[in-house]
């Protein structure tokens, strides 16, 4: 009987079935600066925070360029004094979130990942959190606008309106930030953010002949819309156990800085959409 040909094809198939399976990671890609390198291992702890980080850290440059571009818009396209008062109430906005936050969103990134109904954990913390920052929101823009008599009679109760708006979603807005985060999804922080950059340099344009409110209203409303989207983001990404991968007591994720990729306005920068 005759024995079969070698074929070449043939040796070079089983050579290739017979190798190990490779599994590779390439980490370092999120920088420019620094040489990828393959690991076949998983992804190291320091690995994770800079993917998470250079995220974050997008999302917070694309922010401030475009609350720069915002806040430049508005001195040319508006009065000094409405500028000046919208200024004063983003600020007085920021404060009311800080105060009633109570840094619950720090904590809903630490701790979401151990609790077994993470979706109920943040609905709990969006309700203790945004009830606090609405009655801190009404309370010190009451105050302020009362006694510095800055706005007219017609403009006092929408300009109060807007300014809980704004405490409120802002709040909102930092929770759902710390679930995404949680959930190693980060990309989606620098996107929202850029969405509600460009938002807001586009709605600043139809309203130019509006005053005060107009401004407050082109930098609130736009932030509204996106947090009720992220509520819905985040209800399906985040809504079940498994979406947030396990870690240890000392992971670096944990210790991550929380904050959305919205930054402040001119006079502060940082995480968090407390103003920009």
């Amino acid at each position: 009987m005759t024995g079969f040909a070698r074929s070449p094809f043939r040796e070079i198939l089983i050579a290739s079935l017979s190798l190990p399976p490779f599994v590779g990671l390439i980490e370092g890609w999120e920088f420019p600066w620094i040489k990828p390198k393959v690991s076949t291992g998983p992804m190291s702890e320091s690995a994770l925070v800079r993917e998470q980080g250079g995220w974050v850290f997008a999302g917070s440059i694309s922010n401030s360029i475009l609350g720069f571009a915002f806040w430049a818009l508005a001195a040319h396209l508006f009065t000094s004094s409405a500028v000046g008062i919208t200024g004063s109430l983003v600020n007085l906005s920021s404060l009311a979130t800080s105060i009633g936050i109570l840094g619950l969103d720090n904590g809903l990134v630490r701790f979401i990942a151990r609790v077994d109904r993470p979706r109920a954990l943040m609905w709990q913390v969006l309700l203790v959190g945004g009830g606090l920052s609405s009655v801190m929101g009404i309370v010190l823009s009451t105050v302020i606008l009362r006694v510095s008599n800055a706005a007219a009679a017609q403009e006092f109760a929408v300009l109060v309106v807007l300014s809980v708006a704004l405490t409120t979603s802002q709040t909102c807005f930092q929770i759902t930030d710390g679930s995404i985060l949680a959930a190693r999804k980060s990309e989606y922080l620098a996107y929202r953010a850029v969405a509600y950059g460009l938002a807001k340099i586009a709605l600043v344009f139809t309203v130019a002949a509006a005053g005060v409110v107009g401004l407050f209203g082109a930098y609130t409303l736009p932030l509204l819309a996106i947090t009720v989207v992220s509520l819905f983001l985040v209800w399906r990404v985040c809504g079940t156990r498994t979406a947030f991968p396990p870690e240890s007591e000392s992971s670096p994720r944990s210790r991550l800085a929380t904050g959305s990729t919205v930054s402040p306005t001119p006079s502060r920068a940082g995480s968090g959409p407390r103003s920009c």
